[in-house]
């Protein structure tokens, strides 16, 4: 069951990495494009074993520590789109306190937009996206060692469509 979030967790962080507000934030701090494309590509090559992983896991701990590492590294994807997110929101607030300059919103809005600016100060945006890269890359050089195949894992079997209705025609 977890691994099916962590499937959707994927698939939700490419819907948000493709989002205008991501495309937005790398043209205002002029990232580089090629930045978070190699971020989406390294994300695909795992989520195309993952599968694979998800079998395995119950007979390899090696792959069920694999996937903790991917699980840990999604998380932290989701919490710097989070970042973008805030970064958006204060900034959508601070356009519409300037059009009230002067008033006491204004000024208590200064105050904590200050405080909320503070991870992104800490460190470049850019170079934690080089650093969620280069985790990235370790994690899908892994996979190969584990033994783990893109679009591999068991297939359910195939069954015919069962009923509780009565075929006639064998009465």
């Amino acid at each position: 069951m977890a691994e099916a979030l962590l499937s959707a967790s994927l698939q939700l962080l490419f819907e948000r990495l493709a989002s205008q507000e991501v495309a937005n934030f790398i043209l205002r701090r002029k990232l580089s494009q090629k930045l978070l494309n190699d971020l989406k590509r390294k994300f695909l090559v795992v989520l195309n074993v993952l599968n694979d992983a998800e079998v395995k896991q119950f007979s390899n701990d090696l792959v069920k520590q694999w996937l903790i590492q991917v699980k840990d590294a999604v998380y932290d994807a989701e919490d710097l789109l989070d970042e973008i997110a805030t970064d958006a929101l204060r900034r959508q607030i601070e356009a519409a306190a300037d059009s009230q300059t002067g008033s006491r919103t204004h000024q208590a809005w200064n105050k904590f937009s200050d405080r909320v600016k503070a991870p992104f100060a800490t460190q470049s945006m850019e170079s934690r996206v080089k650093k969620m890269i280069a985790r990235l890359e370790a994690i899908a050089q892994e996979k190969d060692g584990l033994g783990l195949k893109e679009g591999g894992g068991e297939q359910p079997p195939s069954r015919s469509p069962s009923t509780s209705l009565v075929d006639e025609s064998f009465v």
